[in-house]
C-alpha cells in the first residue's frame, strides 16, 4: 500500500501542474515524437498520486468483491499458461529505451512466437501514460516471402484485458500467423471508468495512425531483423470488446485503410448491457424457480453470478452507484489515473457492475458529454458509407449472456446488408459476410481428447483446435480465399 497525507498530494500535485505546463508548451503533434526524458521526469511526481488514488479510491470500487477475486495469477492457473517477463532489448536511443521483448520460455515462446512490447503513443492527461503495441513475431517467419499483418484488439468489456495477455489469446489465432507468414500487432487502448468511449476512439485513431506513417516502427521491425512488413493489405480482429475497435477501425478508417477482412469473435457491438432474470421479459417466477432444479449454485431472481459468487441486483446498483461517483471526484480534482490495460480479472468486475446496472456501462462510455455511440448506432448514424467494404467472419456463442447475439452479431449483419445491399448480401453463393452461431464446441479434456460442450457462452474460444471445430476452421479458410486473392492482385 502506498498512503500520501494530503499535504504530500498537494505538493507532488503542484510540481506536476508546473512540468506538465512547460511540457505542454513545446510539445511536439505526435506523440511518438515526445520528449522521452521530460515524460519520465513527469512520470516520477505522476506516479505516486496514481498509484496513492488507485489504492485508495478507485480499486476498492472497482474491485468490491476482495481481494481473493482480482488475483491475476487466478487465470493463468486456469489456463495453464506461464506469464512472460518483458525486459529492454535496445538502448541506443533513450526512445528505444522503452522497447521490451519478452525474456524466458513464456507461452507465446512455446507457441513459436518472439514477443515485443513497444510505445506507439502517450496519452494527452495529467498522467502522461504509455499506450503499448503487442508484437509476435512468429520463430518459422520467411523474411523472403511476403509478411503479412494482423492488428488484433483484446477484449474485457473496455474495462479490463492487455494486448498480450496470455491467457485470453485463441490459440488458432496464433496457429494461423505461424502458418502464413504473418506478424500479429496488438495495440491497448484506455479502459473504462477510469476513461471514456472518446478516448478509446482517440487511443485506436492513434494506432492507425502509427501504423501507417511512424518511422520508429519501420525502425522496430529493422532492428529485429530486417523485417519488411506488408502494411498494405491488414486482416483486423477482435474478440468481445475488441470487436468494438475493430469494426470502429474500419467506420473511421476506411479512406486510409485496405482491410483485407475483419475478422470478429462473440462481439460487442451494442451498449453492454445485462438483466437480471427478474427483470428479463416475460419472467415468470414459477417457471425460474424450476430452471433451478439440479443447479449447483441456485440463484434467486434477482440474483447473477460473478466467477462462481452470487450477487444481488440491489448490491450491484449501489456498488455501480459508488463507483462512478469515485470517477467523478478524482476527475473533478484532477487526478484519475489513466489506464492503458491490466491483466484480468483486475477490473473485470466494472464490467459486470456496470453492464448488470444500466445505464451505468454507457454512461462510462459518454462520460463528460460525449455521447459516443455503441457500434450498431454509429453504422446508423455514419452519414457517409465507408470508402471500402471489407469481407467480414463472424462466429458467435448461441448461449452467450454477456453479448447476447440477436443484438450484437447479428444486428451487425443485419444492419450491413440493410445498409450496403450491394456489398454484403445474406445467405449468397459467395458471401462477403458470413456469422456463425456456435452451439457446441470441442475442447481438451485432461487426457487431451475432444470433449463436447453443448453451451457456448462468451469468450469460449482460446484453446480451441480448428481441427475440432468447424466453425475455426471455415473461418480460416475464409479469411485465407481473400488472402489469396489479394497477393495474386498484388503480384
Amino acid at each position: 500500500m502506498s498512503s500520501l497525507s494530503p499535504n504530500q498530494i498537494q505538493k507532488l500535485a503542484a510540481e506536476l501542474k508546473a512540468l506538465n505546463e512547460a511540457f505542454d508548451k513545446s510539445k511536439p503533434k505526435k506523440s511518438w515524437d515526445w520528449d522521452k526524458a521530460a515524460l519520465v521526469k513527469i512520470w516520477e511526481k505522476a506516479n505516486p498520486i496514481r498509484q496513492h488514488r488507485w489504492e485508495e479510491d478507485l480499486s476498492p470500487k472497482i474491485n468490491w468483491l476482495g481481494k481473493e477475486l482480482n488475483k491475476e495469477e487466478h487465470f493463468y492457473e486456469l489456463s495453464g499458461r506461464p506469464k512472460g517477463v518483458y525486459g529492454r532489448f535496445s538502448k541506443n536511443a533513450i526512445w528505444k529505451g522503452f522497447w521490451l521483448q519478452e525474456q524466458g520460455k513464456s507461452w507465446f515462446h512455446q507457441q513459436g512466437f518472439t514477443a515485443y512490447r513497444i510505445p506507439f503513443a502517450y496519452t494527452d492527461t495529467w498522467d502522461k501514460q504509455v499506450l503499448e503495441l503487442g508484437i509476435l513475431i512468429p520463430h518459422n517467419l520467411d523474411r523472403t516471402r511476403r509478411i503479412g499483418s494482423h492488428v488484433k484488439f483484446h477484449g474485457g468489456g473496455c474495462t479490463t484485458g492487455d494486448c498480450l495477455f496470455e491467457p485470453w489469446f485463441a490459440e488458432h489465432i496464433l496457429r494461423h500467423a505461424r502458418a502464413n507468414n504473418i506478424i500479429l500487432l496488438c495495440p491497448n487502448y484506455r479502459l473504462m471508468p477510469e476513461a471514456n468511449g472518446a478516448a478509446i476512439l482517440q487511443d485506436i485513431d492513434q494506432f492507425w495512425d502509427f501504423y501507417l506513417n511512424c518511422p520508429y516502427l519501420t525502425e522496430f521491425f529493422q532492428e529485429v531483423g530486417k523485417v519488411e512488413l506488408d502494411r498494405e493489405q491488414s486482416l483486423i480482429s477482435g474478440e468481445s470488446a475488441g470487436v468494438y475497435c475493430a469494426v470502429a477501425s474500419w467506420l473511421r478508417h476506411s479512406d486510409k485503410l485496405s482491410i483485407l477482412a475483419l475478422y470478429l469473435q462473440y462481439g460487442m457491438l451494442a451498449y453492454y448491457e445485462r438483466v437480471f432474470p427478474c427483470d428479463a421479459p416475460g419472467f415468470d417466477e414459477e417457471s425460474y424457480r424450476a430452471s433451478q432444479v439440479g443447479e449447483v449454485l441456485k440463484l434467486a431472481p434477482d440474483e447473477l453470478v460473478y466467477m462462481g459468487h452470487p450477487v444481488k441486483k440491489e448490491e450491484v446498483n449501489k456498488r455501480a452507484k459508488e463507483l462512478m461517483d469515485a470517477v467523478q471526484k478524482l476527475e473533478a480534482v484532477g487526478q484519475l489515473p489513466t489506464c492503458t490495460g491490466r491483466a484480468p480479472p483486475n477490473g473485470m468486475l466494472a464490467a459486470f457492475t456496470t453492464s448488470t446496472s444500466p445505464p451505468a456501462w454507457r454512461e462510462c462510455l459518454q462520460r463528460g458529454g460525449t455521447q459516443t455511440p455503441d457500434i450498431i448506432n454509429m453504422l446508423k448514424e455514419k452519414k457517409d458509407p465507408p470508402k471500402n467494404f471489407p469481407p467480414m467472419f463472424l462466429y458467435h456463442g448461441h448461449d452467450d449472456p454477456n453479448c447476447p447475439i440477436e443484438k450484437n452479431s447479428q444486428a451487425l449483419v443485419d444492419l450491413c446488408c440493410e445498409l450496403f445491399p450491394k456489398h454484403y448480401i445474406k445467405n449468397a453463393k459467395d458471401p462477403k459476410i458470413v456469422l456463425k452461431t456456435v452451439t457446441e464446441i470441442r475442447a481438451k479434456d485432461k487426457d487431451g481428447k475432444p470433449e463436447l460442450k453443448k453451451k457456448v457462452g462468451h469468450g469460449f474460444d482460446y484453446p480451441l483446435h480448428e481441427d475440432w471445430n468447424p466453425f475455426i476452421a471455415e473461418g480460416i479458410k475464409f479469411i485465407n480465399s481473400h488472402w489469396q486473392a489479394a497477393q495474386s492482385a498484388g503480384s
